[in-house]
């Protein structure tokens, strides 16, 4: 799965408009979720941070690399930050 295909799962499930999560997530204007949903721009660590903040149901995990479930069994706060996975062996940007 790619990372606009999970981004776009996540706004589905969040029931929220494309320009809404991005409010939601933080940001003024949706033009970063924008990009990553149309391929421009990869997922990024800090936009995930941003959404796993937001939403703490979300797996990072399968955030970022597509591994494991969407949500988290049991709602903790994970936070995603260098060396929770190894970032360089599975060429996550920041």
């Amino acid at each position: 799965m790619t990372d606009n295909e999970r981004l776009t799962k996540v706004i589905s499930w969040s029931g929220l408009t494309e320009n809404a999560f991005s409010l939601a997530i933080g940001y003024k204007r949706g033009q970063s979720i924008y990009n990553i949903l149309k391929n421009r721009r990869p997922l990024t660590r800090s936009i995930a941070t941003k959404i796993c903040k937001k939403f703490p149901q979300i797996n990072p995990i399968w955030l970022l690399i597509g591994e494991g479930d969407m949500l988290n069994n049991s709602v903790h706060a994970l936070s995603v930050v260098p060396g929770t996975i190894n970032d360089h062996q599975k060429g996550i940007p920041y």
